[in-house]
């Protein structure tokens, strides 16, 4: 009989761990946001107040939105519901980045 090795490692190699990456992927910070802007993001125009309000509530801590204020315009029988103080690159960017999450959105400025 030949001689067996219990202990022998397999005749094939593993493969080598792959390497960890030096850096997790950084989300980038929010901007500090002065809100002093002309330019706005227009998210509905509601024939119904708790509507608009109800919108707010769910999009105020978005980062697009976050430290702009709110605006209700009056125009005929419907509210428009705005957040205020962008630049307009900034309002441009905050409405892109809401209508790939799937909202809607418009910029316009005063």
């Amino acid at each position: 009989m030949a001689d067996s090795q219990p202990n022998a490692a397999p005749a094939y190699a593993a493969p080598a761990p792959a390497e960890a990456p030096t850096s997790a992927p950084v989300r980038a910070a929010a901007p500090v946001r002065s809100a002093s802007g002309p330019w706005k993001v227009q998210l509905g125009a509601f024939g119904v107040a708790s509507n608009a309000d109800a919108l707010w509530g769910r999009v105020k801590g978005r980062p697009e939105i976050a430290g702009h204020p709110r605006a209700m315009v009056p125009t005929g029988k419907v509210n428009r519901l705005l957040a205020t103080g962008y630049s307009e690159a900034a309002a441009r960017a905050a409405c892109a980045r809401l209508t790939a999450a799937g909202l809607v959105c418009l910029v316009t400025k005063d």
